[in-house]
């Protein structure tokens, strides 16, 4: 479990680059977010489609996810 976790932690940190050209793009909402990345052709970690809650938890992984999270 702790080896998932960490690389979800990775994860986070590579698409984290994605998710803030998102937010200077204009996209301030997790599904306009979401939108983005689909759009952009950014993979998940398991191939599907980007969510809402998908951006969230992605969110809640980095380690500034408070300050990200507030202006959503």
């Amino acid at each position: 479990a702790e080896k998932r976790k960490e690389e979800a932690i990775l994860r986070a940190r590579e698409v984290h680059q994605h998710i803030a050209a998102a937010r200077e793009a204009g996209n301030n909402t997790l599904r306009a977010i979401a939108d983005h990345l689909e759009a952009n052709r950014v993979p998940t970690r398991d191939g599907g489609r980007w969510h809402p809650t998908t951006v969230a938890r992605v969110i809640d992984r980095l380690p500034d996810a408070r300050a990200t999270q507030s202006c959503l």
